[in-house]
């Protein structure tokens, strides 16, 4: 996991593995993005592996920065996460981009 500041917005870069073994590391990456950006854009075209832990702190991050008013858009999901998230029934509030959008881009 990765950021990048891009003029208004913080880039972050989940990488291909979001996983409980680094849960502690996307928490405070998370808390950290919530304390200091306006606006984020994710990436998670690389996620080829995720759990249910590092998914439900990946929307507690996206629900938390939405309450204080950090706007959160998704540059890319990959079709794991968009499988995973139906699964668990959470995908509405995640707020992917559709598969299709996805790969277009």
């Amino acid at each position: 996991m990765e950021a990048c500041i891009q003029s208004d917005k913080t880039i972050i870069n989940l990488g291909s593995l979001l996983k409980i073994s680094n849960i502690e590391e996307q928490k405070n990456f998370y808390l950290q993005t919530i304390e200091t950006c306006d606006a984020v854009a994710l990436h998670g075209d690389l996620i080829t592996s995720l759990d249910t832990a590092s998914l439900q702190l990946l929307l507690s991050f996206i629900l938390t920065a939405s309450a204080r008013n950090i706007t959160v858009q998704w540059l890319s999901a990959s079709a794991e996460i968009q499988h995973a998230s139906k699964l668990l029934g959470i995908d509405a509030y995640l707020n992917l981009p559709s598969l299709t959008s996805t790969q277009q881009k």
